[in-house]
């Protein structure tokens, strides 16, 4: 169910966002939680090509550490940002007793990524 409500919520911050891009010479975008998962879905360009915002900024972001890096979910290549900042913290319980037992998997804001090597 979260899910689906994710993809709707970036499917409908998407049109919002795209217009802004495009008449202003800096956009930054900073979440938080859930809402960084909507930001990734929302900036994430299948092909990787078009105008970016300048900085995406995810703070305790509740995606799984596993789906943030290159060939993954979200390929930072793919996602319509010029640069891109993991705010975590292993001490986030919230993250740590409902993402983690939920999502089985370690949460990007507790553990920040689980990036390949280049």
């Amino acid at each position: 169910m979260a899910l689906n409500n994710v993809l709707e919520s970036a499917a409908r911050l998407r049109p919002w966002i795209e217009p802004l891009i495009k008449s202003t010479t800096a956009l930054d975008i900073m979440t938080h939680s859930l809402g960084g998962r909507v930001a990734l879905q929302a900036l994430n360009r299948p092909n990787g090509q078009g105008p970016s915002i300048l900085s995406l900024v995810l703070t305790a972001p509740a995606v799984r550490c596993s789906a943030f890096g290159a060939g993954r979910e979200f390929d930072p290549e793919r996602i319509a940002a010029e640069r891109i900042a993991v705010l975590h913290s292993i001490r986030d319980r919230v993250l740590r007793k409902i993402f983690v037992p939920a999502e089985g998997g370690r949460a990007l804001g507790c553990f920040g990524p689980d990036l390949l090597p280049t």
